[in-house]
């Protein structure tokens, strides 16, 4: 199994003359957090939709596990769950039955893995108020 969970390179987004990404570089490995910082209209969400697949660069490459975003894109998503912008969640649902409709469309999560998700999930938000378990 790879180290690399993610690698961008020389990734380039353009809007007409607007140059939305220039040039970016770097690599995800295993086990790290990152994140991307920046006032609005520095490009985080265009870098982030164009990692995802929902559009294409102008130039550069992405591989999500070994796998090219542009080529193997199926094989490359598959390791994804990202929600751009405004996450959405249906209100007369559950926590727990938006989880469920979220794992049938990824097709491989398991009901024990949603009761974990759930669950510490659940231990986190109680966690945070300052209640125990």
């Amino acid at each position: 199994m790879t180290n690399v969970i993610l690698k961008v390179e020389h990734l380039t987004k353009r809007f007409g003359s607007l140059v939305a990404v220039d040039d970016m570089s770097f690599t995800v490995n295993r086990g790290e957090v990152f994140g991307f910082l920046g006032p609005n209209g520095a490009g985080k969400t265009t870098l982030i939709r164009v990692i995802t697949g929902l559009i294409a660069p102008d130039a550069g490459q992405v591989a999500i596990m070994g796998h090219s975003v542009q080529t193997e894109f199926t094989q490359a998503i598959r390791h994804v769950g990202a929600i751009v912008e405004t996450p959405v969640a249906y209100g007369y649902l559950s926590g727990r039955e938006n989880l469920e409709i979220c794992a049938a469309l990824a097709g491989e999560v398991s009901p024990a893995r949603i009761s974990a998700l759930f669950l510490a999930a659940a231990a986190t938000i109680f966690r945070k108020k300052d209640f125990l378990i």
